[in-house]
């Protein structure tokens, strides 16, 4: 997650769940994954982490998580990590048009304020990072957009972590 997500669903201050990641990182118990990005880092439980958890939830009496952490690119994920990016990648299940994509993504994320101009810039941005591609049908006079192979992944990374809020 990265640190605005954590600070909604732990309800604190922003700045104030920054201090603590830095501190666990410090600590060794948190690795950041994108660690060249300058915004939207995302970070894991390191080894160390992993451990303490396991050890504080078996001093609760609870069962040890299972951490799966997906192979996929960090760095192009924490691009999308955005209100816009991460609406449109959510939505993008199948080729479909800028109009459609705002459509769905105002129907799904309710609160979002956004126009088919911020759909299509955001997809320019999407396009040329290599996460989504054009998809151009003889019978449809505007483009479609699709997610690339390797991204797929994305769209049920950024609904798990949504529901999770």
């Amino acid at each position: 997650m990265t640190a605005m997500q954590l600070s909604r669903r732990l309800e604190i201050k922003r700045y104030t769940c920054m201090s603590a990641l830095r501190d666990c990182v410090a600590r060794g118990l948190l690795v950041c994954l994108n660690s060249r990005a300058r915004q939207s880092r995302l970070y894991w439980l390191s080894e160390k982490g992993v451990r303490a958890q396991r050890e504080l939830r078996r001093s609760e009496g609870k069962p040890a998580l299972v951490h799966d952490v997906p192979d996929i690119d960090w760095e192009r994920y924490g691009f999308v990590c955005f209100s816009h990016r991460a609406a449109i990648v959510s939505v993008l299940t199948e080729p479909l048009q800028a109009a459609t994509i705002k459509r769905r993504a105002r129907r799904r994320h309710s609160g979002l304020r956004m126009s088919a101009n911020n759909v299509r810039d955001a997809l320019k941005l999407l396009v040329r990072a290599g996460i989504v591609r054009r998809v151009l049908v003889r019978r449809w006079k505007h483009p479609r957009y699709e997610l690339v192979e390797g991204c797929r992944e994305f769209g049920r990374l950024l609904a798990n972590a949504r529901a999770h809020l």
